[in-house]
């Protein structure tokens, strides 16, 4: 509708005057969906992971949400799946939801390109995005050089210009120039741009050359961050990072960008609570206190059934062995995941102790620093090794609470 009214007035301003240089163009960027990613131990009614479904429905109601506002192009930045090789109950999920998307909105472009969880390291492995070309306008880009990956789209006078994860790391000339054969062109990036996390990154977003192009969309960082009026990460549509924690109190959602107006929106969307409760301070606290103190933070509304963590430091074994962990597990049994972490004191001076927990920080921070300064060859992938401890010590913190 939008675009049409677009048209027509330029046609009845401007008669005679037509011709796709003077189109509008709308765009809907998502990205990080991470299909098929799994959490924790509930299940829903069906037996199902209760987080691959609530992500499941966190897809669907974004591509609700950007049908509503009809864009000529949809783009999706990457970490379409959060694995290789999802499990087929999510695949048929996924097809079907986009299927029906792209009948809503009449067939109209929709760009997806290869992130680092879906594409498969092997050589002759296929990736199980190219399925969903088999939809009537999905362009699907995971592989190949810079002159495979380009579409233009005669209709919107526009050109995309796709960088899935393994072009960005094979490819070797470093800058990322438009084509300039169009009025609109598009780059779509899926790595970690350098200065969004210590030590890590891909390329430099100078690389890219934002202001030659109408629109740049990032993924693979999940919060949303911007580059001035045209480049950004548009962020997770759900909690399905390593470590979530980091990510609370940030919105999860989608961009929307209009090249008339110019600038980008981001659009909200609507997640499962994550609640990282305030930290209690144990250190001249008994068992009982602790429990009260964490029962007094149990207050969140039930039928949100909220992903917490609640973190009590400087905590004497003696005093964690103490501890009602039955209450609290009772007290919390609403949230769909209740996370309670303890880190301990020392008797001796802290200050001079590398003890991750003398120091009051969290094993997965620990983590973290130790990797932001350790030293590797070019060989290993510095936020890969991160992200595996992380996922690991998260695996650990899970039995433990099961247990």
């Amino acid at each position: 509708m939008g675009k049409t009214l677009y048209t027509f007035v330029y046609a009845w301003v401007y008669p005679g005057q037509g011709g796709n240089k003077e189109e509008l163009v709308t765009i809907a960027h998502l990205s990080d969906t991470h299909l098929g990613y799994r959490a924790y131990t509930k299940t829903d009614p069906r037996g199902l992971n209760q987080r691959e479904v609530d992500v499941v429905e966190t897809f669907r109601s974004t591509l609700q949400a950007i049908a509503e506002r009809d864009p000529d192009l949809v783009i999706h930045s990457g970490d379409f799946f959060d694995k290789v090789r999802p499990s087929n109950l999510v695949i048929v999920a996924a097809f079907k939801a986009l299927l029906d998307f792209q009948c809503k909105r009449g067939n109209r472009p929709f760009v997806i390109v290869a992130g680092n969880h879906e594409t498969p390291r092997v050589v002759d492995a296929g990736s199980i995005l190219r399925l969903f070309q088999s939809i009537q306008g999905v362009h699907v880009f995971d592989r190949g050089s810079r002159d495979d990956n380009r579409e233009v789209f005669d209709d919107l006078d526009a050109e995309v210009v796709a960088v899935p994860t393994l072009l960005l790391e094979m490819d070797e000339n470093g800058r990322f120039q438009p084509p300039g054969t169009r009025t609109h062109n598009i780059l779509v990036m899926h790595g970690m741009a350098r200065g969004v996390i210590r030590d890590a990154g891909e390329f430099y977003v100078d690389q890219t050359e934002p202001d030659r192009w109408t629109y740049i969309a990032l993924g693979d960082y999940h919060v949303h961050r911007t580059w001035g009026g045209n480049c950004c990460y548009a962020g997770s549509t759900d909690f399905t990072s390593t470590n979530i924690w980091e990510e609370v109190g940030t919105a999860k959602g989608w961009v929307w960008f209009d090249t008339d107006r110019g600038g980008l929106e981001f659009v909200p969307g609507t997640t499962r609570p994550v609640i990282d409760l305030p930290r209690i301070h144990a250190r001249e606290m008994n068992a009982v206190e602790i429990t009260d103190r964490a029962l007094a933070q149990i207050a969140w509304d039930p039928d949100t059934r909220p992903i917490v963590r609640q973190i009590v430091t400087d905590v004497r074994p003696e005093t964690r062995a103490a501890i009602d962990f039955a209450t609290l597990r009772l007290a919390a049994e609403s949230a769909l995941h209740y996370q309670f972490e303890t880190i301990p004191v020392r008797a001796f001076d802290t200050a001079r102790s590398g003890s991750p927990e003398i120091r009051g920080v969290t094993l997965e921070e620990d983590w973290k620093q130790h990797i932001g300064a350790a030293t590797f060859g070019p060989e290993v992938e510095r936020d890969r090794v991160r992200d595996l401890g992380l996922k690991l010590l998260e695996e650990a913190n899970d039995a433990t609470a099961s247990a």
